[in-house]
């Protein structure tokens, strides 16, 4: 009977190996490296697409004050055309000096502007790529997790299987003893005695408590009375 559990305990010991390794996958400690760093660069690029609305904005502003202006020169410079009163001539030529002043000003305002924007659209263009390479990496990691998770859960299967095999003939108050003591005992509720020894704790028995492992019934089970695992003999 304990020999069965302990063919079920190497089963139950390498299932939990397989979970660790479910749950603890390079890939999937990479993803969340990988996916904080979108969050970042996300973050970082929100950030200057931010400014770079600012100044777009303040650039469309000059232009259309600049535009505003020259509208301005246009319909000056008509009515300049249609008057010929030389005291209002010189007049209108200095309303449009000061307006073309105003109009180169506001232009090299913009001009400025326009110069302050070209690297932050090269850092905006960089991000989009970082981005689409980071991106591109979480699928390839995403088809490697699938993988190994789809290799872990057929092992799981076959062993779970196997394991279902051990346990027809084991008793369910057994079984159910057997995994209160797995729980308790660090995985190992089932052991050896070898030598005078219990290969759970790796203690030696006084020689009346090996007297008795020794000689119990076949159908006894037989705790170790030092770490209370099941001995198998």
């Amino acid at each position: 009977m304990l020999d069965a559990l302990l063919a079920v305990q190497d089963l139950d010991t390498t299932l939990d190996q397989l979970e660790h390794r479910r749950t603890h996958l390079d890939e999937q400690a990479e993803r969340v490296r990988v996916t904080a760093e979108i969050a970042a660069t996300t973050a970082s690029r929100a950030s200057r697409a931010a400014v770079r609305d600012e100044l777009a904005a303040e650039e469309q502003r000059l232009e259309n004050d600049a535009a505003t202006v020259e509208r301005k020169v246009a319909t000056v410079q008509q009515q300049m055309y249609a008057t010929t009163s030389p005291k209002e001539l010189v007049a209108m030529q200095h309303e449009v000096d000061g307006l073309q002043v105003r109009q180169r000003t506001l232009e090299d305002e913009a001009l400025v502007l326009m110069e302050q924007i070209e690297p932050v659209d090269a850092e905006l263009a960089a991000a989009d790529s970082a981005l689409a390479a980071l991106e591109a990496r979480v699928a390839v990691l995403d088809d490697a997790i699938a993988a190994a998770v789809a290799s872990i859960d057929a092992e799981v299967g076959e062993l779970r299987a196997r394991r279902a095999e051990l346990l027809v003939d084991v008793d369910a108050a057994l079984l159910s003893t057997y995994d209160e003591l797995r729980a308790q005992l660090g995985g190992v509720a089932v052991a050896r005695f070898e030598a005078g020894r219990c290969t759970g704790c790796h203690l030696s028995l006084s020689a009346v408590e090996a007297d008795h492992v020794r000689h119990a019934a076949a159908d006894e089970i037989v705790r170790c009375p030092e770490c209370n695992r099941m001995l198998a003999r």
